[in-house]
């Protein structure tokens, strides 16, 4: 995924895109099989992804809101796996990478509160890389947007939501969209739930000449 040309990553993130998926696959498999806390510091960070301590300990401050030396696996990880090969061709890989990541039962569903977790998670993670956490949703607003996905899918609130609807539902509104870095779903994200209400700017120019 990435960024666009136009975002100068600092270099603790630029690091990240340049690992294969593979290698990403296997920091995240020693994560969830060594029974860490949701809370990790920069020490876990250099055990499982194998950087120098003061490149760990870097990235623990560029995560950490409170400065408390811990922070999210789960933001952690999903900057990670959004970073990571931005040229990857495979469709929607990051995307569903991600889900896997919060299905911790590995049922291949979630249920609605850990998809919202995702939801916000993961608006989290893109604000931290892009400098921009000032702009991220509120809990209230990301309730909000949970419920208007389900909506659209048609489900009821408090069933759980498969990877094939939430992947669906990426490529109908981002991906279908040629939003594909960071930045782009970052910029989506942080509609909430109007993001759901796509409006082709082309279009809109095209009516607006032909009443001209």
């Amino acid at each position: 995924m990435g960024v666009s040309p136009s975002y100068q990553l600092p270099k603790h993130f630029a690091a990240f895109t340049s690992w294969p998926s593979p290698k990403v696959g296997s920091a995240i498999k020693a994560y969830e099989t060594g029974e860490y806390d949701f809370g990790i510091d920069h020490t876990v960070i250099m055990t499982l992804t194998g950087l120098p301590l003061d490149d760990s300990k870097v990235l623990v401050k560029a995560f950490s809101r409170n400065q408390s030396g811990v922070v999210n696996s789960m933001v952690f990880f999903s900057a990670v796996l959004m970073l990571a090969e931005p040229n990857r061709r495979i469709t929607l890989y990051q995307p569903g990478a991600i889900f896997d990541l919060y299905d911790f039962d590995k049922t291949g569903q979630l249920t609605m509160d850990e998809f919202t977790i995702m939801l916000s998670c993961v608006g989290l993670a893109c604000a931290l890389v892009l400098s921009r956490v000032d702009e991220c949703m509120d809990d209230e607003g990301m309730t909000d947007f949970t419920k208007a996905i389900y909506a659209k899918l048609g489900k009821m609130n408090g069933a759980p939501i498969a990877k094939n609807e939430v992947l669906g539902l990426v490529k109908e509104y981002f991906d279908g969209h040629d939003v594909k870095t960071v930045d782009q779903y970052f910029g989506r994200l942080v509609l909430g739930k109007d993001c759901l209400e796509w409006k082709d700017p082309d279009a809109d120019s095209s009516v607006a000449s032909k009443k001209e």
